[in-house]
């Protein structure tokens, strides 16, 4: 997050005779796009929190002042070029790639990392098990 809200700030640097000075009331001038992945859209909130900091934003909307920069997604399915491998043509060999890392990697990685699967296991009321197999053990605690 922080390395993405310093990439928003050198943005804003070197862009700063393109970008608004001090406040900066949304107009649909600027909006950012990350692809759909839940990770992906966090990162791209702190890079627009970097190139529109906390005190730009409208006056009297909250005392920290953020800015409203929208952030576009996309659809499932629609994403061909920036998600080529979950949405567009190369899907099969996405699941076939996927399925060679399991069987080189998944056993040595759980052996690896036993005493923390066997954590979260019992934290959660389930059983993590190499395969991409969540047992149920009985109800949530």
């Amino acid at each position: 997050m922080a390395e993405n809200w310093e990439n928003g700030r050198f943005l804003r640097r070197r862009y700063r005779d393109f970008l608004p000075e001090g406040e900066y009331l949304y107009d649909g001038t600027f909006a950012f796009f990350s692809e759909r992945v839940e990770r992906n859209i966090v990162a791209t909130a702190a890079m627009a929190r970097g190139v529109f900091p906390l005190g730009t934003g409208m006056k009297g909307f909250s005392s920290e002042r953020p800015n409203i920069v929208p952030i576009s997604t996309t659809q499932d399915g629609a994403d061909v070029l920036m998600n080529c491998p979950r949405d567009g043509p190369c899907q099969r060999a996405l699941s076939r790639d996927k399925k060679a890392w399991d069987r080189e990697h998944e056993e040595k990685y759980y052996k690896t990392h036993k005493e923390l699967f066997e954590t979260i296991s019992k934290a959660c009321g389930f059983d993590l098990k190499p395969g991409g197999h969540i047992m149920w053990e009985g109800k949530p605690k």
